[in-house]
């Protein structure tokens, strides 16, 4: 069994005013590339998502080995303005 990933990111990208359904569609294309680069060998997870309206922000709280693996899933799921921190 592979080893799970050990550190938590979390991916921030600006979204002015999604409506349910594109926030539902940035959550499933970030899962699909999460699946995609587990496949290939390098494991990821999405463990949460959220939203916050006063920010006009995004988050996606994932578990991964490095922060380039991160933005790697993050520029698959076309989030090309995100950022990536360690938590």
């Amino acid at each position: 069994m592979p080893q799970q990933p050990a550190r938590a990111f979390l991916v921030s990208n600006p979204l002015a005013a999604p409506s349910p359904a594109e926030l539902a569609g940035v959550e499933r294309a970030l899962q699909l590339a999460c699946s995609r680069s587990d496949a290939s060998g390098t494991p990821i997870r999405l463990l949460a998502t959220g939203y916050l309206p006063a920010q006009q922000r995004w988050l996606g709280l994932l578990l991964a080995d490095d922060p380039e693996a991160v933005s790697r899933v993050a520029a698959v799921a076309q989030l090309v303005t995100s950022r990536v921190v360690e938590v």
